[in-house]
């Protein structure tokens, strides 16, 4: 991060310099310079954010997106609506981490006058909370909310709607309607979504035989899971019971 910031620097420095040799207008090479500084800028952001966003849903590593998510944390300074942004993020990496507490934690602490239905930060918000209060065992709360603040909602963004959509299953197996979960989770599998999306939702259907005693079927979902879930927690559960049986 600190090569980053000197990088801009020094390419601030180069730049007013140039446009000074130039004669350019005291004025116009201060404008010049920040709008192609801010744009550098943005340019290195949103890379980073690609590569954040590749390493969790391609390649299944939260360790290393919650590595990256600090250092772009560090990268925004005191911006308060990109700290909450990113900090959403955050937590999702801890979910896929089975840290679900210090996700709670996170998500609370994040002041809920940033959030965005249009963008998307509110929706990504309350499925995250309400998947840490599921995974908690906090069921009335995650119901409670779900019914104030998801029930209404929907989202032009695909990857938003397929979020809900899980997070409808999700709902339907943790209040035990397992028949209901599974047809929801099944036709989800039948949607193009990332590698971890597709692996959580057969983790969830392994689950689902688990509970309804199809362990042979529970075992052929949980060795996809083990295989392809790199470090994703969901993985280490299924290698654990494939370990077990």
């Amino acid at each position: 991060m600190l090569v980053n910031k000197l990088f801009i620097m020094l390419c601030t420095c180069i730049l007013m310099i140039s446009l000074k040799m130039l004669n350019v207008n005291t004025i116009l090479s201060v404008i010049i310079t920040i709008v192609i500084v801010m744009s550098l800028y943005m340019f290195i952001f949103i890379t980073r954010s690609k590569k954040r966003v590749y390493l969790l849903e391609t390649n299944c590593n939260p360790k290393a997106f919650l590595d990256e998510t600090d250092k772009q944390i560090s990268m925004v300074g005191k911006d308060k609506k990109m700290n909450g942004y990113l900090n959403i993020e955050k937590s999702a990496g801890l979910i896929e981490l089975g840290n679900f507490n210090e996700a709670k934690d996170i998500l609370l602490s994040i002041d809920k006058k940033i959030l965005s239905k249009k963008y998307g930060t509110y929706q990504v918000y309350y499925i995250n909370l309400i998947v840490c209060l599921y995974e908690l065992g906090e069921i009335e709360e995650a119901e409670e909310i779900y019914k104030e603040e998801i029930d209404h909602l929907n989202h032009k963004n695909s990857t938003i709607t397929i979020a809900l959509k899980v997070l409808e299953a999700e709902r339907l197996f943790f209040t035990e309607n397992y028949s209901e979960s599974k047809n929801k989770f099944n036709e989800l599998l039948d949607q193009q979504t990332t590698p971890r999306t597709h692996l959580a939702i057969l983790f969830r259907l392994g689950k689902i035989d688990e509970k309804t005693g199809d362990i042979n079927g529970a075992k052929e979902k949980y060795m996809e899971v083990a295989k392809n879930g790199n470090k994703l927690w969901i993985a280490q559960q299924a290698r654990e019971f494939l370990a077990s049986s």
